[in-house]
């Protein structure tokens, strides 16, 4: 009778483990492919360009993108953690780097919600605003 006992608690033990193993999913990431390319804000018109090779450009006006950019600089994507980390020939921000969560939404889009940012600016225009694709 004892053994019997033994036995269903060790089966209870490993179900329950095993319940809980199986609860346990890998943190969701970005691929570089996923989000590269041109990305429209509507309101307030912003356009963000984001390069394979970790390079992003961001302007008013998506003309302004190559020719005068407002803020150029790398990007560092781990997961769905995104840092803008600009460069010293950036306009806006310049210095100043960023940190946000980055969803890729079942619609397509960017999310990007702010996590530190010393930039307010930046953090104003990115934070809780939905990114529609331009070009790929």
């Amino acid at each position: 009778m004892k053994s019997n006992a033994k036995i269903l608690a060790l089966a209870v033990i490993v179900s329950l483990g095993l319940t809980a193993c199986a609860g346990l999913q890998p943190a969701p990431s970005i691929g570089g492919v996923d989000i590269t390319g041109v990305w429209k804000q509507s309101s307030p018109a912003n356009f963000l360009q984001l390069n394979e090779d970790g390079t992003y450009r961001t302007s008013a006006r998506v003309t302004l993108l190559e020719a005068a950019p407002s803020e150029v600089g790398q990007y560092r994507l781990e997961g769905t953690s995104f840092t803008f980390i600009p460069s010293d020939e950036t306009l806006d921000c310049k210095g100043l780097s960023g940190s946000y969560d980055l969803e890729l939404t079942e619609q397509g889009q960017l999310q990007f919600t702010v996590q530190e940012d010393a930039c307010e600016m930046r953090g104003f225009v990115f934070s809780n605003r939905p990114w529609e694709r331009v070009e790929p």
